[in-house]
């Protein structure tokens, strides 16, 4: 299908299963369908996608910058090797996603609902978890830098192996999560312990 229009409301883009042409920006879609879609190396620029189902669509080596995806649908989606950059994911759902390749930088996953995710051996930079719930997620052997997992909920997240030192998780019950193993800061070793009980006082 051609994008001949600048915004989309409640179109159902699923019977034609990809959009003609390579690149596409600015474009707008509010409430459309698009399950089980090729958007394979395509490359969006600053589009805004509102309230839009994405279950089962292939994004294999697809590049999205600067845009907007607020309340979306991810569910069983193919990710594999796409790329995310300065993205908003705020409200949205990922659950049962392949993103072994995925590349995310400075996104925001603000209140979004993650289930299985598995981004291992990654230098991850200015990313924003706050208020997002975190189930069976996977962030092994990573480095953390400028992250942010204020009042997160973690519910068998692993950081194993992982520097977290330049992460913030204020507000967060951190012993919930596997650490073996992982690099911490001092501030967060105090939080860790007086969220056990433990009072931490300053000796001389």
């Amino acid at each position: 299908m051609i994008l001949t229009e600048e915004s989309y409301i409640n179109k159902n883009f699923s019977d034609y299963g990809y959009f003609d042409g390579d690149e596409f920006s600015k474009k707008s879609f509010k409430g459309c369908h698009m399950r089980a879609m090729d958007l394979e190396d395509k490359i969006f620029r600053k589009c805004s996608f509102d309230d839009c189902d994405f279950s089962m669509t292939h994004f294999t080596g697809t590049k999205f910058h600067g845009c907007t995806f607020l309340n979306c649908t991810f569910s069983n989606a193919n990710i594999l090797a796409a790329s995310f950059e300065g993205c908003r994911f705020t409200g949205s759902s990922f659950v049962g996603c392949d993103m072994g390749g995925a590349s995310f930088e400075s996104c925001d996953f603000s209140y979004a609902i993650l289930f299985g995710m598995r981004y291992k051996k990654k230098d991850i930079f200015g990313m924003n978890f706050t208020e997002a719930r975190l189930n069976d997620c996977v962030f092994a052997e990573s480095r953390f830098s400028s992250c942010k997992f204020t009042r997160a909920v973690f519910n068998n997240v692993s950081f194993e192996k992982s520097d977290i030192r330049e992460a913030e998780f204020s507000g967060s019950n951190l012993t919930v999560c596997n650490l073996h193993k992982s690099k911490i800061s001092v501030s967060q070793a105090i939080m860790l312990a007086e969220s056990m009980g433990a009072v931490c006082e300053d000796f001389v």
